[in-house]
């Protein structure tokens, strides 16, 4: 098993490559180890689609915080092409155009010849509407390859970068990203390094790998739900119909339990009360008792006293 059928371990053979980070620190998360790995043979430019200025902590020009943190982390991975688009941060579904015409002018301008972005599956928006934007811009520009890198959702792999010889660059540009990564690159650092270490599962080679999706040519979003979804079809009108049968029975199983337990409940309150009414009545028995107790003492005791008088 230390080597997976189907699995590449090298990057296609190119000289030229974009990488977009939708928030500077997205790079160095996904694709750091490969970036310092290649960065000698590779002429890479990151594109920073937003500033980062949404970032959850309680500073000053965030912005500037977060971009002068991208450049310190690209200078130790060998990168020193990097091009800010300024998109709002959190706002890109509201700038589609806007990013898909800034990428359609600058794959005409760096001519790349392979693109990594995040994966479409992932779970910040902004790093799904940029994959969105690299798939449909990757039917225009058919010559080039395009990357899905995993950031904060872990994907379903065709390459396996060995990244061993490089994860203390990696460790020391993630570093960088103290506000970036809301003042805990720790952990940051550490659930990243956790996630590559656990790469080497798939090779049983003490190492660190990061994984990529790398995407053929021709290949839609539809060929690309099929393979993260594994190819798993969606139901037929038939299974559907029978899912929705079995889960109205389960509802009705569900509410004749209800009921059972609603009817057993009120017979305990009625037993309850009548146990109460009669608990009352005792209560009012022993009172009298009590009270024509108390009345023939007093009465004995006023005898008792007149018969000492006289």
């Amino acid at each position: 098993m230390s080597e997976l059928k189907g699995i590449l371990y090298e990057l296609p053979d190119v000289e030229r490559a974009l990488i977009l980070s939708p928030h500077p620190d997205d790079e160095t998360l996904g694709c750091g180890g490969t970036i310092a790995l290649y960065s000698e043979r590779v002429d890479f430019t990151v594109i920073a689609l937003s500033d980062g200025e949404a970032v959850n902590v309680s500073r000053d020009n965030k912005a500037d915080l977060r971009k002068g943190e991208l450049e310190d982390a690209m200078k130790i991975l060998g990168v020193r092409d990097i091009i800010f688009f300024h998109v709002p941060d959190g706002q890109f579904r509201h700038h589609r155009n806007e990013i898909r015409e800034k990428l359609s002018e600058l794959f005409m301008l760096k001519k790349p010849q392979v693109v990594f972005s995040p994966s479409p599956f992932d779970v910040h928006p902004d790093h799904t509407e940029t994959a969105l934007a690299c798939i449909e811009l990757a039917e225009r520009f058919p010559s080039i390859k395009v990357v899905f890198y995993e950031v904060y959702n872990p994907i379903r792999f065709n390459t396996l970068i060995d990244i061993g010889k490089v994860v203390e660059t990696k460790k020391e540009a993630l570093a960088k990203y103290h506000y970036s990564m809301l003042e805990k690159e720790d952990i940051f650092t550490s659930a990243v390094l956790s996630l590559n270490r656990f790469r080497s599962l798939f090779t049983l080679r003490d190492s660190y790998y990061e994984a990529f999706w790398v995407l053929n040519t021709g290949q839609g979003l539809s060929d690309i739900i099929d393979w993260f979804t594994c190819s798993i079809s969606p139901p037929s009108p038939e299974d559907r119909l029978l899912s929705t049968i079995r889960v109205a029975d389960s509802l009705v199983c569900q509410m004749r339990t209800a009921e059972g337990e609603v009817k057993e409940r009120d017979g305990l309150i009625e037993r309850l009360t009548s146990d109460l009414h009669k608990n009352e009545e005792t209560i009012s028995d022993l009172q009298n008792q009590i009270r024509l107790m108390e009345e023939s003492v007093f009465r004995k005791i006023a005898r008792k006293f007149h018969s000492i008088k006289k």
